[in-house]
């Protein structure tokens, strides 16, 4: 039975990494792109000055600006979600099984990146 618990706790840990950082910078350059495009799409189709171009840039950076906030935010909530539930787990097991937990917890961050990594999961958050 504890052994089930402790699988099941080590597949719960995996499934809740965030992603690496290099995959993030990734992400925030794809979406300085597209939002270009939407720019340059809108301004074409609307017509705009270049005074209304400007201020939707302006427009589009304060939105890009608050959702890499929110992001942030939410990453730092995940980690003291995860770190709550690690120190409960470790509680509940052995001295014996807090030593494999902590080799488990050790191997799951590479494991888990590079299995994004092959399936192609950049986008998601963990």
């Amino acid at each position: 039975m504890k052994k089930t618990y402790a699988m099941a706790f080590a597949v719960l840990f995996l499934l809740q990494h965030t992603l690496p950082a290099n995959v993030q910078a990734n992400e925030n350059s794809q979406e300085r792109k597209f939002t270009q495009k939407r720019i340059k799409f809108i301004s074409k189709k609307l017509a705009l000055t270049e005074e209304q171009k400007i201020a939707l840039k302006a427009i589009y950076q304060e939105q890009q600006n608050d959702m890499e906030k929110l992001k942030k935010e939410y990453a730092q909530k995940r980690k003291a979600i995860r770190d709550a539930n690690n120190k409960k787990i470790t509680a509940m097991l052995t001295p014996e099984q807090q030593k494999k937990y902590e080799e488990i917890k050790n191997k799951m961050p590479r494991q888990n990146q590079q299995q994004r990594m092959r399936k192609g999961m950049g986008r998601g958050g963990g």
